[in-house]
């Protein structure tokens, strides 16, 4: 159930998605005379020469400030499809571990049944060389008796 309605989420986004740009594409420029506003030069600016300061486990942490100039820079819709396409490979990241773990878990549990099975294969066959010197014994005993019937 989870996943069809992660299906239908990303679908819908993706309706969005196409109905902003088509709204976008109808819109008139602002600033026909530039690229971009003026105080979005900054902003590229900033964006262009990160802060190298940081360390490897800050970078992977958002502040919400950060989650904020995504949305505004990016657009909700498009931040939305991010999110979900990191659902998606999150879970199917966490369902291989799953199943890696079954598999592991399922070869030894094969692993264990066929030491069972060769176990159980060695007590036949003791059980059969048993069985076949109990019946020569037997033959044996079976002529004895025959002979001492045939001398009297």
């Amino acid at each position: 159930m989870t996943m069809q309605r992660l299906i239908i989420y990303l679908w819908l986004s993706l309706i969005f998605l196409g109905s902003a740009i088509v709204v976008t594409l109808g819109e008139q420029h602002p600033y026909p005379h530039q690229n971009f506003p003026p105080h979005y030069e900054d902003r590229f600016r900033s964006l262009n020469n990160p802060p190298v300061s940081k360390t490897a486990s800050e970078n992977t942490k958002m502040s919400g400030n950060e989650i904020i100039d995504l949305v505004q820079n990016l657009g909700p819709v498009f931040v939305i499809c991010m999110a979900a396409f990191w659902f998606i490979k999150y879970q199917s990241d966490r369902m291989k571990e799953i199943q890696d773990e079954f598999m592991k878990k399922d070869s030894e549990a094969d692993n264990r049944v066929f030491e069972i099975l060769e176990k159980n294969h060695e007590v036949i066959s003791n059980h059969t060389s048993s069985l076949e010197a109990n019946t020569k014994s037997m033959d044996a005993l079976i002529a004895t008796l025959g002979q001492r019937k045939g001398s009297r």
